[in-house]
């Protein structure tokens, strides 16, 4: 028998609402690869103890089991928790597995990515879930998920049938803004000043980032008090980064215009700074200046 086990779409925000919390698709496919029918058929993941504190809820109503060929697929346990309770089906002698046949199971967990006692693997939310069957003799088929996507085919218990845990990868990216300077404008107009805007660009998620952009609608947050972008004023500068993205020499401070030039990438917990030069007019509308 062999379990693969993926992702069927990436991490959205959790629908219980709660902070940063994630809801992650999971489908499992089971497929006897042996020659004798199987039954009494076990799914087990134990998400509680391979996720830790990341692992929040099975999310209500998402266990599903779906037939594709099987004599008479298992059905699913309706009590699994994945923590005390970690078999997602009701395994049992009904249950009727044939060579060659399949059939598969969804579930949604949700996640809190940010747990101080999740538990990871090179950075990684990584879990593995194993499904058993019996023969017409009460011999035990058994095997360790894999996941397909993942080139790497670990074969630990050397079956000839990879075991690849399946990663939760999600995307995540921090942006902080904050007023380094103000001096008198260098165009010389009187009440003017310049401000230098420093951005910090953070990845914290578990997957490196491309097309990394940066845009700000100066004009329609500060209205009237917004006069220019100093041309040329943007500059990159490296905190951690290894591929630090260039500068757009021709930013001008458009609404969708990307202070970035789009190349560069930021891996895993790396950060970098931009900072940006605005001409302001105070006494335009003083009530107005705020900008994020």
């Amino acid at each position: 028998v062999t379990l693969t086990k993926v992702l069927t779409g990436p991490p959205t925000p959790a629908t219980s609402g709660v902070g940063d919390n994630l809801d992650v698709p999971f489908r499992f496919t089971v497929t006897n690869t042996g020659a004798m029918t199987l039954s009494n058929l076990s799914l087990v993941d134990n998400l509680a103890s391979q996720l830790g504190g990341a692992f929040v809820r099975v999310v209500p109503g998402t266990l599903s089991v779906t037939n594709i060929d099987a004599q008479v697929a298992p059905v699913v346990n309706t009590a699994y928790d994945g923590n005390s309770v970690n078999d997602l089906l009701a395994g049992s002698s009904v249950d009727q597995l044939g060579s060659a046949e399949s059939f598969r199971v969804d579930l949604i967990i949700e996640v809190d990515p940010d747990s101080p006692t999740a538990v990871r693997s090179n950075g990684q939310l990584q879990n593995q879930a194993t499904i058993t069957g019996l023969n017409i003799f009460g011999e035990q088929s058994t095997d360790a998920s894999d996941n397909p996507t993942d080139p790497t085919d670990l074969d630990l218990d050397m079956d000839n049938d990879p075991d690849d845990p399946t990663s939760i990868s999600f995307a995540r990216i921090a942006l902080d803004k904050e007023v380094l300077a103000v001096a008198p404008a260098g165009s010389g107009v009187d009440g003017n000043v310049d401000a230098t805007f420093r951005f910090r660009v953070s990845n914290t998620g578990n997957v490196d980032l491309t097309n990394l952009s940066i845009t700000d609608d100066w004009g329609s947050q500060l209205g009237t008090n917004f006069v220019r972008v100093i041309p040329g004023s943007v500059v990159v500068t490296n905190v951690t980064s290894t591929t630090l993205p260039g500068d757009n020499p021709n930013y001008s401070g458009g609404a969708t215009e990307n202070m970035l030039d789009g190349t560069g990438v930021l891996q895993v917990g790396e950060q970098f700074d931009v900072s940006v030069v605005v001409e302001l007019d105070p006494d335009a509308d003083p009530s107005f200046l705020l900008n994020g």
